[in-house]
């Protein structure tokens, strides 16, 4: 659904959970899109996403960046079946958290993506997108809204 010229949410399933859907957000920009969250990590799930990207005349390969929220696992799960080279952020302490967690825990990992950290008001730059993480009080640590600025335009997510 276009919430906004240019701006799409996405809603990836999660089965079995009473909340339905994780909202994700795509930013389409002149050279790629932003992927903010990405949805638990099931087969419907993927095949969610593919979806509806496909229904948006896109597919994974048109993703520019991605960036994670927090460190619930709705929002980062499908980075394991994310294979396209693609930028990826997230908070230090949330990839941290992940890393460490992967080797306690039957939860989704980061599979093959190593990513890049971001800190509270430290503007990271890709492609099209300037993305300045704002921390925020949440149930996950180190979790952050987002001001993404391309193309003249702002929004905060």
């Amino acid at each position: 659904m276009e919430v906004h010229p240019g701006v799409h949410q996405l809603r990836i399933p999660i089965p079995d959970n009473p909340l339905g859907f994780l909202n994700s957000y795509l930013i389409r920009g002149d050279k790629g899109c932003l992927l903010i969250d990405t949805g638990w990590n099931t087969d419907e799930a993927f095949q969610s996403l593919e979806d509806q990207l496909q229904d948006l005349g896109l597919s994974l390969s048109d993703i520019a960046l991605v960036v994670i929220t927090h460190v619930h696992p709705d929002h980062y799960g499908l980075l394991e079946r994310i294979t396209e080279p693609v930028p990826v952020y997230m908070g230090d302490a949330a990839r941290k958290i992940l890393e460490v967690s992967a080797f306690f825990t039957l939860l989704p990992t980061l599979g093959q993506i190593r990513p890049c950290t971001f800190s509270d008001r430290q503007a990271i730059q890709a492609g099209p997108f300037t993305v300045t993480p704002l921390a925020i009080d949440h149930s996950a640590h180190d979790s952050y809204c987002l001001m993404v600025e391309a193309e003249g335009k702002r929004l905060l997510y």
